[in-house]
């Protein structure tokens, strides 16, 4: 899956393409920035806009879309991408301002652009408060030269077409004027900036995919060294160098391959390589841990030959898993005496129209649809606790006096509210997915009582709810780490392991296993809401060489139920370990 070569393109260039349907995204990117403008008018005009604060939120959001859109239209053009960017962020954020004139004079106000720059400078004449109070009232009909020559100095005029809107001047029209500069220039940085980084992404052009990324960490200082490796055509001594596991705010170096994850009859993908010293960094996701925290960087996206990538392969288990897609690399294996033929894993593809029918998108739309309701539990029964508290006791002793007929509502929401705020804190922290594993367990339940064969019934009360998740996706910040999910069961009576997933199954006997290790890795790692992760790694005999599958239980997330994973992950790891043949 890997091209041989390494004299043409030795440095990633972005090829500057754009996909076709990056113009209907680009549309759509534009509709979505003005909804947001018109979430930011109605908070402004209800009191609830808070400077620097709303845009910043409604950036994000922005920049979140803009990330999917360049992806999606698969944008290879940094300054096409960022220049959507920068219309979509000038959309967000003057588009408030747009929306206001058109709620004041009506939609004769919406075509004429040229009169915002006017409305927007009355605006920062009559902002009179840090939270963007609103005092531009006074709308009436009139003769514009007449109202000028009767308001006082400290009022101004605005006129449009035969209406007079008169405000109020104020003493801050200077200090507004950097505020709305701030605040522009911070969502145009957050807008522009998501589509040139997302767009220098590498790019696979024959397989027309996006490249993933790996990355393996070293003792601070290394860097140099691994750089010269590369250099002399010597990585092979990176073997002697241990990798690290990071914490926050530290230094270390790391070292990325980006490769394309690959097409079955594409055989000349290249695959990239680069090393930087990085001074402080150790964040949550591959971005926070390589792309965007300080360091030098001593290689930059230098494409490998196979020889090389075979050399890293010991460092990036990403990279050992394409090479042997095309073709098998050097392993060390043990000799061992047998009487007959080794026993092997029998790994087979789930058979069409069986496949792919649990882990769909609309089964991951929902699933974090669920997600998103558990901190609504939480959020909102804290909201109508707090909201029911204040109204029965308010700052103003006299404020609900002759209220007292809503007092029962005011019980019924702190009722209401408290025990909904425990039930989702208690979840949020201890089972967020409980609701989407329920919903996918179900689903896989009902998709494998469908097949006309599988090898483990959904329904044994000893078969466990796993999820397989590769190395390559250990502590990366995904929507979806798991490549599969199914049902695993270990059979004492047949000595053997059986797993029916969405996309495989396995069928492997005692004698085939090779090893058996619970392992750990972090989600998040260098933040406080750090979670530990322990799968449950199975190594056999395949007739392609060693296979493995890392396994968790489906669900098992939370930051507060470290132990409880490692003992189930333990458990999990003694069943199959007693299947295993003792040795002779």
């Amino acid at each position: 899956m890997i091209a041989t070569e390494t004299t043409v393109e030795p440095r990633y260039s972005s090829s500057g393409k754009i996909g076709w349907a990056f113009l209907p995204l680009s549309i759509g990117v534009l509709g979505i920035s003005a909804g947001l403008a018109f979430v930011l008018y109605f908070a402004s005009r209800h009191g609830f806009y808070f400077i620097f604060i709303a845009p910043l939120l409604a950036a994000l959001v922005q920049a979140g879309i803009l990330l999917l859109a360049v992806s999606w239209g698969h944008c290879r053009s940094p300054l096409v991408a960022a220049l959507l960017g920068v219309v979509a962020g000038l959309v967000l954020y003057l588009g408030r301002y747009h929306i206001d004139m058109i709620s004041r004079f009506g939609l004769t106000a919406a075509w004429k652009f040229q009169v915002l720059p006017r409305y927007i400078a009355l605006h920062m004449v009559a902002m009179t408060t840090s939270d963007d109070a609103d005092t531009v009232q006074g709308l009436r009909q009139g003769n514009p030269q007449a109202a000028r020559q009767v308001v006082p100095d400290d009022v101004e005029v605005f006129v449009f077409d035969n209406q007079v809107l008169l405000v109020r001047k104020s003493h801050r029209e200077a200090a507004n004027w950097c505020f709305i500069a701030l605040e522009l220039g911070c969502v145009l940085l957050f807008t522009a900036g998501a589509g040139w980084i997302r767009a220098k992404k590498p790019y696979c052009e024959t397989c027309r995919h996006w490249m993933m990324q790996d990355l393996a960490f070293f003792h601070a200082g290394q860097g140099k060294t691994i750089a010269e490796a590369f250099e002399s055509r010597a990585l092979s001594r990176l073997a002697e160098l241990p990798c690290v596991t990071i914490g926050p705010n530290a230094r270390y170096a790391a070292t990325a391959v980006e490769y394309c994850p690959g097409v079955q009859g594409q055989t000349v993908c290249p695959i990239y390589f680069s090393v930087k010293e990085v001074w402080k960094g150790g964040g949550a996701g591959q971005f926070n841990q390589f792309d965007a925290v300080p360091g030098q960087m001593l290689i930059r996206r230098r494409r490998l030959s196979r020889e090389q990538a075979e050399a890293l392969a010991a460092k990036f288990q990403s990279l050992r898993e394409l090479l042997e897609k095309s073709g098998p690399i050097p392993t060390l294996t043990l000799a061992v005496q047998s009487s007959g033929p080794a026993p092997l894993a029998d790994i087979r593809p789930v058979e069409s129209p069986f496949n792919h029918k649990i882990m769909t998108v609309r089964s991951m739309i929902i699933r974090n649809l669920l997600i998103l309701f558990i901190g609504l539990l939480f959020f909102g029964g804290a909201a109508s606790a707090l909201l029911g508290l204040y109204w029965w006791f308010p700052d103003n002793p006299g404020a609900n006096a002759d209220n007292s007929e809503k007092i029962p509502l005011y019980i019924f929401m702190i009722a209401l509210g408290v025990p909904l705020a425990v039930v989702g804190g208690f979840l949020g922290l201890r089972k967020p997915s409980c609701l989407a594993t329920w919903y996918l367990r179900n689903q896989a339940r009902r998709e494998l009582r469908s097949r006309p064969n599988p090898i483990v019934d959904p329904e044994d009360p000893e078969a466990i709810f796993v999820e397989v998740v590769p190395r390559k996706n250990w502590g990366r910040m995904m929507l979806e780490t798991a490549t599969d999910v199914g049902f695993i069961l270990v059979d004492p009576a047949r000595q053997e392991l059986r797993f029916e997933g969405d996309c495989e199954t396995y069928r492997i006997p005692g004698g085939a296993i090779l090893s058996c290790e619970v392992e750990e890795f972090t989600q998040g790692q260098g933040t406080a809401g750090s979670v530990s992760f322990y799968p449950t790694v199975i190594r056999a005999n395949h007739a392609s060489g060693t296979w493995e599958a890392p396994v968790l239980k489906r669900g098992d997330v939370g930051s507060s139920g470290n132990d409880q994973r490692l003992e189930r992950a333990q458990d999990l790891c003694a069943k199959i370990r007693s299947i295993i043949p003792p040795l002779t």
